[in-house]
């Protein structure tokens, strides 16, 4: 009983210690937990019921789950954490969209005229959305006073339906995104950074076919600098439906599940 429980202390001080080193250690509290409260079971059963065959058996089973997370990488933890209270936070979309608005309190939107929408639907705060129809990401420079006097935690991106014909190749529009995210980091170097990828466009302009291309550059970038890349394509192709009649555009039911991506990606 001794060598169990001492494997069971060995196991979660692992734990404890690779998520309390990582930077997503707060986010990850549920499963600290969860680890606590498995253990505290496990001694329980052992202590009362050492003697029983079932009870070293449930405990073993106990043992070899704690093992299972120690052995798990943190990042893969917190997708499964991430995609859990996502689904959790749908359910109450759908009971309640306006139930998500509250979770955006310390954050800024940036972006064009698919972003506004956040503000005309009066969904979120008009000083929290800067944005513009026809915005680009060259804008983000110009809004930079205003991210500096708001001090956000969390700052998310959601350009590119106009960018795309203005670059002669994706990999100058890159260029220019991440200039202008620099000036963002260095005004709020605490805040998250999350680019939200351009969301599926069902208009009949082929100028759009790039949006993939654009997206899985979008992405990469935000590998190379730290950044959270918010993927809502599946979102976008799931409620087409919510799309207004130019098919770029949303209406105002679309954006609570464009929402719940993007809070989902907050560490």
């Amino acid at each position: 009983m001794k060598n169990l429980l001492r494997k069971v202390a060995e196991i979660l001080s692992g734990i404890f210690g690779a998520l309390l080193g990582s930077k997503k250690g707060k986010k990850l509290l549920p499963l600290i937990l969860v680890a606590v409260v498995l253990v505290c079971l496990i001694g329980s059963a052992v202590i009362k019921f050492g003697k029983h065959s079932s009870a070293k058996a449930e405990a073993k089973e106990g043992v070899a789950y704690l093992k299972e997370l120690e052995e798990k990488d943190t990042s893969e933890v917190q997708a499964q954490i991430s995609a859990i209270q996502k689904e959790k936070r749908m359910k109450q979309i759908e009971e309640n969209p306006d139930a998500i608005w509250g979770a955006f309190n310390d954050a800024v939107i940036i972006g064009d005229s698919r972003a506004v929408g956040f503000s005309t639907y009066e969904l979120l705060p008009s000083e929290r959305v800067l944005a513009r129809t026809g915005g680009r990401i060259t804008d983000v420079e110009g809004y930079i006073s205003n991210i500096s006097t708001l001090q956000p935690q969390q700052v998310f991106m959601c350009f590119g339906l106009n960018d795309i014909g203005m670059y002669s190749d994706v990999s100058a529009y890159m260029e220019d995104y991440l200039e202008q995210t620099k000036m963002i980091t260095e005004a709020v170097p605490d805040a998250q950074i999350l680019v939200c990828s351009i969301l599926p466009s069902y208009s009949s302009r082929s100028i759009f076919d790039v949006i993939p291309e654009y997206n899985e550059e979008l992405s990469k970038l935000c590998d190379e600098n730290g950044w959270t890349f918010v993927d809502s394509t599946a979102t976008g192709e799931e409620h087409k439906d919510m799309y207004e009649s130019d098919g770029l555009h949303f209406s105002k039911s679309f954006y609570a599940y464009w929402a719940n991506d993007m809070i989902s990606e907050v560490l």
